[in-house]
């Protein structure tokens, strides 16, 4: 169980990556309602697998180190939840960072920036992902959420309020006007 949702996300992870871009388009633009597909959709959603396969192997890590723990009467469940809901909110924001190409430095600061949305959207999932037949559609709406916090996170994607220089460059200085 503790692993399911992150090998969903990466069996889906060419129809995340698509969702994603979509929804984003959306946040930008919402009058757009084009499906034609970005031109390194390709590419995005070979990225998308490569780091959903990362974000897996960490989560494997840190599951073997707290599975000892579920011997624990009560309380045992706990951690391996917390470390399943961090991962899974990991791999539903992660594919909209690596379609802008941040690389694992930049997006850890985003996402530490943000912690507490990724947390709880992966919690919230994970919960959702519990009750029956739900998690057929909680996916998508997942992945919805976790485009919008890596939209609002990463400061060169925000709608509306995106800088005219890369976010890898600070702006220009303009010269004030003389008094």
């Amino acid at each position: 169980y503790f692993t399911f949702t992150i090998v969903g996300l990466i069996l889906a992870a060419p129809f995340n990556e698509l969702l994603s871009a979509r929804v984003e388009k959306r946040l930008h633009d919402p009058t757009a309602l084009t499906s034609e597909p970005s031109p390194g959709m390709l590419r995005d959603a070979w990225v998308s697998l490569v780091d959903a396969l990362q974000i897996l192997s960490r989560q494997l890590l840190w599951t073997i180190i707290v599975l000892p723990l579920i011997f624990v009467p009560f309380v045992g469940w706990i951690p391996l939840f917390i470390v399943t809901g961090w991962f899974t909110g990991l791999g539903l924001v992660d594919p909209t960072l690596a379609r802008h190409r941040r690389s694992r430095a930049e997006k850890d600061a985003m996402i530490a920036a943000h912690r507490g949305e990724v947390f709880g959207l992966g919690v919230a999932t994970e919960l959702m992902l519990i009750v029956p037949f739900l998690g057929l559609f909680m996916l998508p709406l997942a992945v919805t959420g976790g485009t919008i916090i890596a939209v609002h996170a990463d400061p060169g994607t925000r709608p509306n309020d995106s800088p005219a220089q890369p976010p890898d460059r600070p702006p220009e200085q303009t010269p004030a006007p003389p008094a």
